[in-house]
């Protein structure tokens, strides 16, 4: 019976709103039926539903036909909010599709604060969250180089999520070119910013060839600036020399 009253119901609003056209909405808005009383979240991975809707402060009695402009604003506005889009279904739900923000690195501000790939530092404790990131140096907030630290580090962690967890730091050198440096170990990747995957799986396998090549030495520097090489920089306890790794 309820089914069937909500099919009739909804072929009249249809209908209402061909016939009347704009003024249907503030009628319906005031019938109890078109209250919302059910939420769902998608897309939420830190932002819990009810954070959500707190921000969000939807009014009591807000209904399926109000305009949820301002509501999308607030929670558009959250700094763990990338992009937000609201969705109803009928009669009484409205669903919250929600890009979150994700850490990619730290950067000092003078505390370690975690950013995503647009450099936007983000409201997270990394010890609760158990974060696990690279180090971006020499950078300020709300900085160039901070945003292409961490668009770099965000395309890394895309292309080559292994490589990045054994990264420990980030920078800039006086070039524009990136210096990432491995956590456990002394060698540095050097790399314009936007390295492709390609590139990055070639200055890997120079390096695994160069520490089977060379017992005496130590590949202290992968250069990935050339098109067509792999620079290995070695050095020794008294001294230092190059060696090309070609692609």
């Amino acid at each position: 019976m309820r089914r069937g009253f909500g099919i009739a119901l909804g072929l009249t609003v249809v209908a209402g709103v061909l016939a009347g056209g704009s003024r249907v909405p503030g009628l319906l808005s005031e019938l109890e039926y078109f209250r919302l009383t059910d939420f769902e979240l998608e897309g939420g991975r830190v932002l819990t539903l009810e954070r959500v809707l707190q921000q969000m402060d939807i009014p009591e009695g807000a209904s399926f036909w109000d305009d949820p402009t301002a509501w999308s604003n607030r929670i558009g506005n959250h700094p763990l909010v990338r992009s937000v889009r609201l969705g109803m279904r009928l009669p009484r739900t409205l669903v919250i599709f929600l890009e979150e923000r994700v850490p990619v690195a730290f950067v000092a501000t003078p505390v370690l604060e975690p950013v995503d790939r647009d450099g936007v530092v983000l409201p997270l404790d990394p010890v609760v969250w158990r974060l696990d990131l690279p180090l971006l140096q020499g950078v300020e907030p709300n900085t160039a180089a901070l945003r292409v630290l961490a668009a770099e580090a965000a395309r890394l962690a895309g292309t080559n999520p292994r490589f990045t967890a054994m990264l420990s730091e980030m920078a800039l050198d006086d070039r524009g070119d990136v210096l990432g440096r491995l956590g456990d170990e002394t060698v540095v990747f050097r790399f314009h910013p936007h390295l492709s995957a390609r590139r990055l799986r070639e200055g890997i396998a120079v390096l695994e060839h160069a520490r089977e090549r060379r017992k005496d030495a130590v590949a202290d520097m992968i250069d990935l600036r050339y098109e067509d090489q792999v620079v290995v920089h070695y050095s020794e306890r008294n001294a230092e020399e190059k060696g090309r790794g070609k692609r």
